[in-house]
């Protein structure tokens, strides 16, 4: 198992780019698979620290929202937490991620099960990102959200249009 440990900021994007190296290298894990819910909110999962162990979130289809809760630490041994969700159809998606608590700058980063960098989420000082980008059917997505200061507690929205 590929662990990342913690970093200071101005490494992260070295970082990010070993880290879709290792995703690219060991291929992502389905694990279990949660049914997709409007409305309902998952709780992170350790051990989805790794570009190996990715939680999944389940499928997203148009009109559906998969949540999550989780917390990511800056400078600690929880820099990166990762998720895996399949388009049921081709779709776009919203992402909305919210600090939730004390103020943090949370970034979050997409990417296929390739490792290749879909969409970046990386607004400079803000609490919050948000933005949408596209998949096609059956298509599958990892999501990675870090914190770029202080530690933080985080909500994850991903919603298909």
């Amino acid at each position: 198992m590929i662990r990342l440990q913690a970093t200071p900021p101005t490494m992260k994007r070295s970082i990010l780019t070993v880290f879709l190296i290792a995703v690219a290298s060991c291929g992502g894990s389905s694990g279990s698979s949660t049914p997709p819910g409007s409305g309902v909110v998952q709780d992170e999962a350790e051990g989805n620290d790794s570009p190996g162990s990715p939680q999944d979130l389940g499928t997203l289809a148009p009109g559906a929202t998969l949540s999550v809760r989780g917390d990511v630490t800056a400078f600690g041994a929880d820099t990166f937490d990762v998720y895996r969700f399949e388009a049921t159809a081709a779709t776009s998606v919203g992402l909305e991620l919210e600090a939730e608590g004390a103020p943090a700058d949370l970034d979050a980063w997409l990417a296929n099960e390739s490792g290749q960098v879909l969409e970046r989420f990386e607004d400079a000082g803000t609490a919050n990102e948000s933005g949408t980008f596209a998949l096609a059917a059956g298509e599958v997505a990892l999501l990675v959200v870090t914190a770029a200061d202080v530690d933080a507690n985080y909500l994850v929205t991903l919603t298909g249009g």
